[in-house]
């Protein structure tokens, strides 16, 4: 039963709202689900009662909801402001935001218009690198023209890096960070 799984899905998320209130972090991130949806003005309705619900939790801790770009209905950068602007309607604007991963969209989709659409909510950012060689050459997507869009649409927070190369992890955060921080 979807309703049935949507309400563990908060209550699964809704956990870690004091639990992160306790320990000093200003906000989590939850997945918006909707993966494989038909129908997406039912899926849209049911995710704005689902982060309303969580806001309502993070109102009373201090703590903000974040959504990335991961999956499911969050692969359109729209239906994520829409997710955002219901909810900032009845709760307020510091109570949820975004948390932009430059890695996570389709091929299909336009990563730096849906980036821009997001990023003006964004209260962290995931700087997704995937293979990146010795000299620092990052294939499959402008890295650069990601982070300058960030601070185009004002974020001047932590990029936090995210590697899923196919080299050692290690190796691949080591080169992210040689590659990102020349452009903060």
């Amino acid at each position: 039963d979807n309703d049935l799984d949507r309400n563990r899905a908060v209550q699964n998320y809704g956990r870690w709202v004091p639990v992160a209130a306790e320990i000093g972090a200003t906000a989590i991130r939850a997945n918006t689900g909707g993966m494989g949806i038909i129908d997406i003005n039912k899926g849209l309705t049911c995710c704005i009662d689902s982060f309303r619900r969580l806001a309502d939790l993070g109102t009373k801790h201090g703590v903000s909801i974040l959504i990335e770009n991961h999956g499911g209905i969050s692969t359109d950068p729209n239906n994520v402001v829409a997710v955002i602007d219901a909810v900032r309607s009845t709760h307020g604007e510091t109570v949820i935001g975004t948390l932009p991963d430059f890695g996570n969209w389709a091929d299909n989709v336009d990563r730096y218009t849906s980036l821009v659409k997001i990023l003006p909510f964004a209260k962290a950012v995931h700087a997704k690198v995937l293979d990146i060689d010795e000299q620092l050459n990052h294939p499959k997507f402008d890295l650069a023209r990601c982070v300058s869009l960030a601070k185009a649409c004002g974020y001047d927070g932590y990029l936090g890096i995210e590697y899923e190369g196919g080299q050692d992890q290690i190796e691949g955060v080591t080169r992210a960070v040689a590659k990102l921080t020349p452009m903060l």
